[in-house]
């Protein structure tokens, strides 16, 4: 029984670890080891800041103004139609793409700021 109980633990024990070993501490989940693993974009995440394995993706908002006309489309296609920009800022994301933080306001006075990422996604509403 003593045999048995300790030739449990031992397994246990041995597929806990490699269970832990090969699971999500990669980037974006899943991956070999820390700071490993498969981007959103399709290419492989070397822990560096790089892609290898697929291109690194090209980004399609560019500057202040396809960020404010996202942001715009965005009132329009949502429940937040009477709501205007005020201001637009960008900041650099620290992997060489630009943020940015879209403010706006509505008639009485509401405001809520949006972050838009360099492949078009809109984040938000955040409530100052």
């Amino acid at each position: 029984m003593k045999k048995l109980l300790g030739l449990t633990a031992i397994m246990v024990l041995a597929f806990s670890v490699a269970a832990f070993a090969w699971g999500g501490w990669g980037h974006n989940g899943g991956g070999h080891g820390y700071g490993h693993g498969y981007n959103e974009h399709g290419g492989y995440y070397n822990g560096n800041g790089g892609f290898g394995g697929g291109a690194a993706p090209s980004p399609t908002v560019t500057s202040e103004d396809s960020a404010r006309k996202i942001v715009e489309d965005y009132f329009s296609s949502s429940n937040l139609k009477g709501y205007r920009v005020t201001a637009v800022d960008s900041y650099d994301s620290g992997n060489g793409f630009d943020v940015y933080t879209v403010s706006a306001t509505d008639a009485s006075g509401n405001n809520m700021r949006f972050q838009v990422s360099p492949f078009g996604q809109v984040f938000g509403p955040i409530f100052n």
